[in-house]
């Protein structure tokens, strides 16, 4: 089974979320901390703000998007290494020094990669 988490963050400090190399360490520590294997990674700031980082995993990915103007940022894990806690996920987040704090989790469980079916 490949699990689908679905991430609403609040932010608090605009200067932590808009640093592409302090939201990439976070997410490598994220990434650690939940097992999961880190491939690469990239970013791209936006003018006048926002960020996108997102770290290739060898379990699939992990993905941040920001929204500083609105104190809001969305964070996407794929995975098929198995499923995740969502009291892990909320407790890495809201333990962060990061100025962040979980709104919203969702766990969206998707097809199994050896039963992809096709729609017509």
């Amino acid at each position: 089974m490949v699990y689908n988490y679905l991430i609403d963050l609040k932010t608090s400090s605009t200067t932590q979320v808009e640093d592409a190399a302090v939201v990439e360490a976070f997410l490598i520590e994220i990434a650690n901390k939940l097992g999961l294997t880190v491939l690469d990674k990239c970013s791209h700031k936006f003018t006048p703000q926002g960020l996108t980082s997102m770290l290739l995993l060898s379990e699939s990915h992990l993905t941040i998007h920001t929204w500083p103007e609105n104190n809001f940022a969305c964070v996407d894990i794929l995975t098929c290494k198995g499923q995740i806690e969502l009291s892990l996920i909320e407790q890495l987040f809201n333990s962060s020094s990061m100025g962040i704090s979980c709104e919203n989790i969702q766990e969206v469980q998707r097809s199994s990669v050896h039963q992809v079916h096709s729609q017509s």
